[in-house]
């Protein structure tokens, strides 16, 4: 790991992240079936629609998930390290919350429910 991701809040993000049930992980394999449930389109106009609909609710709860993962991950810096803003930090917590949890690199440390 290089020096840039091993930093003490990015250790701390990860576990965070790691730590808990996101949504964003389901992401990726949800829209992938939902795709297939749109091409349907022609035969089953009904089930392309809901599915549809489906896949815009899904990534606004994706958002919303998101949302409360960083509130909840400047919280818990402020506490542990008062000095280090959260700068830059978003985007890089929200492409791992958001990668399927095999697939993360670095590999998670922490499991699901586990204290940080």
């Amino acid at each position: 790991m290089n020096a840039r991701d091993a930093a003490p809040e990015k250790v701390l993000l990860r576990d965070y992240i790691d730590s808990r049930f996101n949504l964003g992980e389901f992401l990726l394999p949800s829209l992938v079936v939902i795709l297939v449930l749109t091409f349907t389109g022609q035969a089953l106009p009904r089930v392309a629609v809901i599915s549809t609909l489906v896949m815009y609710a899904f990534i606004f709860a994706v958002i919303v998930d998101t949302a409360i993962m960083w509130r909840g991950y400047k919280k818990l810096l402020a506490t542990r390290y008062p000095k280090v803003s959260p700068r830059g930090l978003l985007m890089y917590g929200t492409n791992r919350g958001m990668q399927i949890r095999r697939f993360r690199m670095p590999p998670p440390r922490v499991k699901r429910g586990q204290k940080i």
